[in-house]
């Protein structure tokens, strides 16, 4: 073999036993490179597992705090309620110690169970549906109505002087009903013996003598000025004497009826007035006009006047209408 082919061969041995330590290494380094894999692939398998456990808690965190926000919604709309109630309640409480507040006087109001023991209550109205009281009063002064004021058991009304003017309950353990005028004199009575007129006024007639001066067709008719004119003309024709000393001529007799104060005046009332004959009917009334009294004397308008009065009135239906009217300066 010449020396160049064992140079070569020498060379390519070099060459191999370099690669084989080359190799060595290599295998040495892969070795320690695995290694460090190895312990890489745990530190991240384990950083893994850490993260995926820290997302789960952070999940859970997230989740608690979502809770507690929702719960602190709840908690804040609680409280807002409560307050609302809170102040609906003191506005009610301010009330009430307002309407106690008006209720307060002198003596002291205590409210006992269902019940109220006060001195004095004013009240504009008191709505109820039961009301027991001894004593009922409308008012403090003369004039008032009463029950029980006495302890008697009575219903009376008083007249403004304070004398009782109807008496209604048991006087004297019978049922009565009384009437008394203002001075205290008994008038009327009902009772168990039915009606007693105390101070009985019979029925009556009374003949009187009109002057039958003009006719008129309503209740209303007034007295006008031409009228008046022609009374003046009609007394003074129809009377005699001087202006001291007038005599009104005579006119017609009538019959004026009044009822009285009697068992019978009730259904009797509608006859009362100025009838032509002592019949009570209403068919029968002195016919509708303008009267003055007859057969009596005139009354004089003052010493040198030289003239004189008459009283005319008017009458419908048998009833004076208007109050007397007197027409003066006739002469």
């Amino acid at each position: 073999m010449d020396s160049s082919t064992q140079g070569t061969i020498n060379s390519a041995s070099s060459n191999a036993s370099s690669a084989v330590s080359t190799a060595n290494s290599a295998n040495n380094a892969a070795g320690s490179a695995n290694l460090k894999a190895d312990s890489a692939i745990s530190t991240a398998n384990t950083a893994n597992t850490n993260a995926s456990n820290a997302i789960s808690t952070a999940n859970s965190a997230n989740s608690t705090a979502g809770t507690a926000n929702s719960n602190a919604s709840t908690a804040l709309s609680t409280a807002n309620t409560a307050k609302s109630t809170a102040d609906s309640a003191k506005t009610t409480a301010d009330g009430a110690i307002a309407t106690l507040n008006g209720w307060k006087f002198a003596t002291t109001t205590e409210i006992d169970g269902a019940k109220i023991r006060t001195g004095t209550i004013t009240a504009d109205k008191i709505d109820t549906d039961n009301l027991i009281s001894r004593v009922i009063r409308t008012s403090e002064g003369a004039s008032r109505l009463s029950i029980n004021e006495l302890n008697d058991g009575q219903f009376k009304v008083r007249h403004t002087n304070g004398q009782v003017a109807i008496q209604i309950g048991l006087v004297g353990g019978i049922p009565k009903i009384l009437f008394y005028d203002s001075s205290g004199t008994k008038i009327w009575e009902g009772g168990t013996n039915g009606i007693v007129y105390v101070n009985d006024v019979p029925e009556s007639w009374i003949t009187t003598n009109l002057f039958f001066m003009d006719s008129i067709s309503s209740a209303t008719e007034t007295l006008t000025s031409t009228k008046i004119s022609a009374f003046k003309s009609k007394i003074k024709l129809n009377s005699s004497g001087s202006s001291t000393s007038r005599q009104m001529g005579p006119g017609n007799d009538c019959y004026l009826y009044s009822e009285g104060m009697n068992a019978t005046s009730g259904s009797n009332k509608q006859c009362a007035g100025y009838h032509t004959s002592q019949v009570k009917l209403l068919t029968n009334w002195l016919p509708n006009g303008w009267y003055t009294p007859g057969n009596t004397t005139l009354f004089s308008d003052g010493p040198g006047t030289g003239t004189y009065s008459a009283t005319v009135f008017k009458v419908f239906n048998g009833q004076v209408q208007d109050d007397y009217v007197i027409i003066g300066g006739i002469s």
